[in-house]
């Protein structure tokens, strides 16, 4: 659960109230939806049943994870950036005659 969620995050948690109804005799619990939003509500309903029906060892995995970052090596520094070499474009050939015959610009 999120300790630094947001105001809105918990106000969508509890938009929804339990109420008893009473059916043939047997007691049974419904939520009310209010008008508020409740997408928060939702996809935690929905991570919890993901994490539940996945045949998951969370154990293994930490473990894993852990050993993924004390192994992991230092990146190596970038390279210096090149300098950039600037060649004859379209414009300098324009100016320079190549495109147009003997003609020469200003």
């Amino acid at each position: 659960m999120a300790v630094n969620a947001e105001v809105d995050y918990f106000k969508q948690l509890t938009a929804n109230e339990v109420i008893t109804i009473k059916r043939a005799g047997v007691e049974l619990q419904d939520f009310t939806a209010d008008q508020r939003r409740d997408e928060a509500m939702d996809t935690f309903v929905y991570a919890l049943a993901a994490a539940r029906a996945l045949p998951t060892d969370y154990a293994k995995l930490m473990r894993n994870m852990i050993a993924a970052v004390e192994s992991a090596k230092e990146p190596k520094p970038l390279a210096p950036p090149r300098k950039a070499v600037r060649t004859q474009g379209w414009i300098g050939g324009w100016r320079d005659g190549a495109s147009f015959g003997s003609w020469r610009g200003p």
